[in-house]
């Protein structure tokens, strides 16, 4: 589990990652700093955690990382899901 220091009138949140880096994020509020280290513990313990620092990382980035590192998809695979990333606009897909 993770703890709170409070610092120049913030609450910083220090846990350690599944990795075991250790990391913290500030809050103004104490009980917001206790929230996001529950949730932290609870994404961790099944297996489900994402480091919120690379949450926002943008799917053209995601995907090609994704590619380079399938090198089991056949090359066929790999350019229908390059072809499907590639839609020019997103009013061109149909809506499901």
């Amino acid at each position: 589990m993770g703890y709170i220091q409070k610092q120049r009138g913030k609450y910083r949140a220090r846990y350690r990652d599944p990795l075991g880096r250790g990391t913290s994020t500030t809050f103004d509020r104490k009980a917001d700093a206790q929230r996001f280290l529950a949730e932290m513990e609870t994404e961790k313990a099944p297996g489900n955690w994402i480091d919120p620092r690379h949450a926002a990382i943008p799917l053209a980035h995601w995907a090609d990382e994704f590619l380079l590192l399938a090198p089991r998809l056949s090359p066929s695979t790999q350019e229908t899901y390059r072809r499907d990333l590639n839609v020019p606009d997103a009013s061109t897909r149909s809506r499901w």
